[in-house]
């Protein structure tokens, strides 16, 4: 456990920042609403919900893609590069074996 929490050089902290507000706010507001309101019935129906979680995911599901295909071409233009360098070294290595031999 204290490896996971371990603040030099890790991302939870800064996630944290991210993640704490956006928590406490979505769990304080209903509560706001009921003390103030009383109990409201809700107007969605069930349809509604589902057609929200479905646009939800959907673009949540468009993001995961963009995200892993740019990853997947930077790693593909990465390794191309690596080959490259590898293949100019060989050369360079090569002609000053033949030249100085």
């Amino acid at each position: 456990v204290c490896l996971i929490f371990k603040l030099n050089g890790s991302v939870f902290p800064r996630a944290l920042m991210s993640a704490v507000p956006g928590t406490l706010v979505s769990i304080g507001l209903p509560f706001m609403f009921h003390y103030a309101y009383g109990d409201i019935p809700l107007s969605e129906t069930p349809s509604t919900l589902v057609s929200l979680f479905a646009a939800l995911t959907s673009v949540l599901g468009f993001l995961i893609v963009f995200r892993t295909h740019s990853a997947y071409g930077r790693y593909w233009e990465g390794i191309t590069l690596v080959r490259t360098a590898r293949g100019e070294w060989f050369n360079a290595y090569s002609s000053l074996l033949s030249f100085c031999t």
